[in-house]
């Protein structure tokens, strides 16, 4: 499993884009969080090749690159009023 780096919020939009032409699969992830960190390697490691083909999998650092993971939360949020 190999997750594409998101370190440019120019490539957040072109990704939104894409989504329509296929699945593009978003993880935001904390390198300082212990639960991210386990999340993380289980979808690595369950991840199915076959099942998946075609996706495009994306992994955003939180801590490194938080005004993209800003632009995700307010981009894709729901709330609840």
């Amino acid at each position: 499993m190999n997750w594409n780096p998101l370190i440019d919020q120019e490539r957040l939009g072109l990704l939104q884009k894409a989504s329509f032409a296929r699945p593009v699969i978003l993880v935001k992830h904390s390198p300082r969080c212990g639960i991210s960190s386990i999340i993380l390697d289980r979808l690595s490691r369950e991840w199915d090749e076959e099942a998946m083909a075609g996706s495009e999998p994306w992994m955003i650092d939180v801590i490194a690159n938080r005004n993209i993971s800003n632009a995700i939360s307010e981009t894709y949020s729901h709330r609840q009023e």
